[in-house]
């Protein structure tokens, strides 16, 4: 069964995918301290937060502090309640069908290439990407924090939104087999 990945450059067939997606170093150390901080309590996400993170997070550029705090909820919920699902930072984004990556493209934008591509190995999971969506940053962070491990329990149970955009999540060895269109 082929997959599909959207990129924002035309990718050669038999090339493989390395996830970027939350390995450098300052993710790294955004995502240690929101952990750190979410085992703590609000007390502690609220201090942690407006002091290294959001240093952090401005230094890598705006409006990234809502995606770490995402990204931290989803996998500390995947870690302690789904793990033996495939992790979303470290892990490849790819789409079940063609019709899945046109939207994929249209929901996350600056990605007009569409490849075919095989994987081998590791895990996979079919999930809804409109779940991954971030909270309203100027709710209270308790209750950002309620909304999105609710959301991540539904992610990673695979349930879906009203109108899903479907994404296969992977940490097997991803090859370019085709670049479709670009």
């Amino acid at each position: 069964m082929p997959l599909y990945h959207t990129s924002n450059v035309p990718l050669e067939p038999g090339t493989v995918l390395e996830s970027r997606f939350g390995t450098d170093e300052v993710a790294r150390r955004v995502y240690q301290i929101v952990f750190s901080a979410l085992r703590e309590g609000e007390w502690g996400m609220k201090s942690l937060l407006l002091a290294d993170a959001l240093s952090a997070a401005r230094q890598k550029g705006d409006g990234l502090l809502p995606m770490f705090l995402k990204e931290a909820v989803f996998e500390a919920v995947r870690t302690s309640e789904f793990a033996d699902s495939p992790p979303r930072l470290g892990g490849c984004f790819l789409c079940p069908t063609i019709d899945d990556a046109r939207k994929w493209q249209k929901h996350v934008g600056d990605r007009p290439h569409v490849h075919v591509c095989q994987v081998v190995g590791g895990r996979r999971g079919r999930f809804d990407l409109t779940l991954a969506r971030q909270t309203d940053s100027l709710e209270p962070i308790r209750l950002q924090i309620q909304d999105l491990t609710n959301r991540a329990r539904q992610y990673w149970k695979g349930d879906a939104d009203s109108d899903p955009i479907w994404e296969i999540v992977t940490d097997g060895k991803v090859t370019i087999t085709e670049l479709l269109a670009g």
